[in-house]
């Protein structure tokens, strides 16, 4: 990713994910989760995030409310989000 506004890999994933026929996209950090999400719905393919806990240091945050922040983003609304802490 030349910016944190590049869709091109957004593009390139949804493309792999389509000619590959990839039934799920699995994500595991909040940049990811950001361009997986696009992805799969450009591919019309589920996404599944999986939330490690503390990932903060990815967003900058300092705290965990960052990562649960950006998987709220990542994920919409009719969606479910299960987290364990």
């Amino acid at each position: 990713m030349r910016s944190k506004f590049d869709l091109r890999p957004v593009r390139r994933l949804a493309r792999l994910i389509r000619r590959e026929r990839f039934a799920l996209l699995h994500t595991h950090t909040p940049r990811t989760a950001m361009v997986g999400r696009l992805a799969s719905l450009w591919a019309g393919v589920p996404m599944v995030h999986h939330v490690h806990g503390h990932t903060a240091s990815e967003v900058g945050a300092g705290s965990k409310a960052g990562s649960t922040h950006s998987a709220k983003i990542a994920t919409p609304a009719h969606k479910r989000v299960l987290a364990k802490n």
